[in-house]
Order: C-alpha cells, then structure tokens, then sequence
C-alpha cells in the first residue's frame, strides 16, 4: 500500500479509496460505476451514456435546478463522463463542502427518477451528440476505428448508440440497465484532496444506502481475434482523416510502460518521428499525432493523420516508413530518453490536481485492486529497454494486421492506401 492512501471497504461491499492532500483546500470526489457501453446488450446501444444524462434531470430528493446549485452555488463543480468500462460521477468542492458533494452524487446514482417527459427530451439531446459527432471528422474516424477492431462487440459500439436505439429506448429499459448494473459491486469511491478517510467512511455509511438495486448481473463478452482491415466512411470532405489502428494489450499486461514510451517516440508530441516527419519535414498534413486507449483486457494504439486527397498517397508512405523503420531498427538512446522524461513530466505535473488524483485513484483501485506509487511508478518508465519498444512496435505493426479507418470524399483510393501503408511482413523477415 502506497503511503497516504487509505482503502475502505464499506458494509454494503462498495469499494472506497481515499489520498489526503494536506497542502490544498478542495477536494475531488467521484463515484466510479462499472456501468459503460461495454456492458450494454444489442438493443441498449448508447443506453450507459443516456443514462448518465438523465440523473442529472432530477432525483426523488432534488430537482435538476437543485442537483446544480447545491455543488456550483458553493463554487464547485459537478461532472459526468461516460467510456467503454464504466460511467463516472464526480464533484470538486472546497473541503468545507464534502459532505453535500457526496450527498449530490449518491443522490445521483441511487435516487433517479424515471421521467418519460425528461427521458424524451434526452433522447433528442443525445440524437444532436450523434449528428454533431457525424459533422466532426476526427471524432468520426475514431468511431469507426472501434468497430473495426472489435466488430460486433460492444466495446466497438458507439458509446451514442444509433439513430434507431436512441428512440427506442424507454424507462423500463433504462430502469433495467440501472437495477443490472448500479450496485454496490460495481461502485469505486475515489476522493482526493483535504479529505479525512473517516469523514469520508462516515458520510458514504449516511448517504450511499442501496435500496432495490441488487448484485450486479450481466458480463462482458468475450472478445474475438476478428477485425476489419479497411473501414470507409464517404464524406464530401476537402480532407481524408486517416486512422491507422492496432491493438495491443489491456491495462493489466507488463507491457503497458514500453507501449506508452513507443507512443510518446512515435506520435505523442512535437518532438515525435510522426510529426517532424509528416509535418514538420514534408509539410503534408496540419495535424499528424498517435495515442494508446486502454480497458482492462484490451487496448488500441492509434495513429492519426489528416490531408488533402491528393497528398494521401506520400503522407502514408511516409508514415509506412517510419513505423517500419522503428521496427526494423528501434528507436535511438536520445528517442527513449526524451520519451520517458515527456511521459514522467506530464504525470508528475497532472499529480497536482486533485482530480487528476482522483481520477488515477480510481483506475487503479477497479483495473489493480492496488496502489503504485508515483516513484514506483516513474522507476517503471525509467526501467524500460530499447528492445522492449521494438518488440511492441513490431507486435503491433509487423506480428498483426493494423486496421485503417477512413473518412473522407468518396474519390479517395482506400485499395491503393492499403498497400502503401503497411509492408508486407514476408518482406520484413530477417530485418
């Protein structure tokens, strides 16, 4: 156990995990909920997301005016996201105010009210999310990649869902996936900031009280080896957004602080191969960048690329070339220093916000069931071999078949793109 974190384990099974940081004066709390789009079933595509929006439009104890007022009218913040694995609910208040901020989201996930009117108007509020995130290319270029790598699995499904979910949905179904999934096994409390863990327990015992919701049912599928190696999506665009997608371990696996230095060489910044590459070198592209997403058991390490149509053939040979170059031949000394210090910079710096803190709190607490600490941590980043990025850069680009995504204007030629950007592995053996 890392020095300064407390571990609570409640009486109804929620998992709490708590950091006091004596030197400032708010703190951030979330209620994290294994509760994301991974665990929807066909037809609730999109459901985890809208159900996140309608807590917030009333509960049994507040109105919607109320739920906001009672966290910003005492100059904090309230917030919710939604991902693959889970939806997270989380304020930021000065330490004054704890107690109503656990208040407000425990009111949040256990106390909702299943509204038809509010649930109508919600489904056109998430129906404008769908068709504002069909008008911002990059956003799109992402959405498909998912469904490529993991086709007909819902973590390749849009966390909006369709058109056709979204208003098909009813209470009854949203009421469903709440009782399944909102249960006290399926809850992480983080907090981080001026928090004292027994204030904390002593709050949570008072306000996170399960009524009808039981132990949490429904899993997971398992995934497959299938892919998609091409998927288009025709826009009248007057650039192609190219996302070039491989997959790669999950959050658990030992190869997860090689993979990140690989990324931060390759596309994580200014300095990287990518952009002084493709942009800086040859001035083909504006936005040239590569991220790692990682769940529990799988991942993806992407690489983005937006251009006119008629520089898409060079800017992807380009891009051939360096990842196989880094396969064939590594990176250098100078790459992988620079890397790890752009990688331990940003998390040393995140580490003074205490939402940030919380947030790494949380993942640890529901992917580890433990704490590294941040010089644990940042020896790992500083453990890692030249030789461990190239195996991960050739078992992702070498030892599989990277899917590209695509969106752009129809005269586009995905066949020729395909050939350009990735080598034949026949021809690299022996490199």
């Amino acid at each position: 156990m890392t020095s300064g974190i407390s571990r609570i384990a409640l009486a109804n099974g929620t998992r709490v995990v708590c950091e006091p940081m004596d030197h400032v004066r708010s703190v951030a709390v979330g209620c994290w909920v294994e509760a994301g789009g991974a665990f929807e079933e066909e037809h609730e595509q999109g459901l985890a997301h809208l159900l996140e929006h309608l807590v917030f439009k009333g509960t049994s104890r507040r109105t919607a005016r109320e739920i906001a007022r009672d966290i910003e009218g005492r100059g904090g913040s309230l917030g919710a996201f939604t991902e693959k694995e889970f939806c997270c609910y989380y304020a930021v208040v000065l330490d004054d105010h704890l107690g109503i901020a656990v208040d407000v989201l425990a009111d949040l996930i256990l106390h909702y009210v299943f509204d038809e009117d509010q649930l109508a108007k919600e489904k056109g509020v998430v129906l404008e999310e769908i068709s504002d995130l069909e008008d911002t290319p990059e956003d799109l270029v992402h959405e498909i990649m998912a469904r490529g790598l993991w086709p007909n699995h819902p973590i390749g499904t849009g966390l909006l869902g369709s058109r056709e979910s979204v208003n098909g949905m009813t209470s009854e179904g949203v009421r469903a996936f709440w009782r399944r999934r909102y249960t006290p096994g399926t809850i992480t409390v983080a907090a981080a900031g001026r928090v004292d863990p027994d204030e904390l327990r002593g709050l949570l015992d008072r306000w996170l009280v399960f009524g009808e919701n039981g132990g949490a049912q429904g899993i997971m599928p398992s995934l497959s080896a299938a892919r998609e190696r091409l998927v288009i999506e025709q826009r009248p665009l007057a650039q192609v957004h190219l996302l070039l997608g491989a997959r790669t371990d999950g959050a658990l696996a030992e190869t997860r602080f090689p993979l990140l230095v690989y990324n931060a060489a390759l596309g994580g910044g200014m300095g990287s191969r990518l952009f002084q590459t493709i942009r800086e070198n040859h001035g083909l592209v504006y936005s040239v960048y590569s991220h790692v997403s990682q769940m529990r058991d799988t991942g993806m390490l992407g690489v983005y690329f937006a251009t006119d149509p008629s520089r898409l053939t060079d800017a992807s040979a380009l891009l051939a070339h360096e990842l196989d170059q880094v396969c064939a031949d590594g990176i250098t000394t100078d790459e992988l220093a620079e890397a790890k210090e752009q990688i331990k910079g940003a998390l040393v710096l995140s580490q003074e916000s205490t939402s940030a803190r919380m947030t790494r709190l949380a993942t640890h607490e529901m992917y580890f069931g433990t704490h590294m600490g941040l010089d644990e941590t940042l020896a790992a980043i500083d453990d890692v071999k030249l030789e461990q990025v190239t195996d991960i850069a050739r078992s992702l680009f070498w030892e599989q078949d990277p899917t590209v995504a695509m969106v752009g204007p129809a005269d586009s030629e995905p066949p020729a793109l395909r050939e350009g950007l990735i080598r034949s592995r026949e021809g690299c053996r022996g490199v």
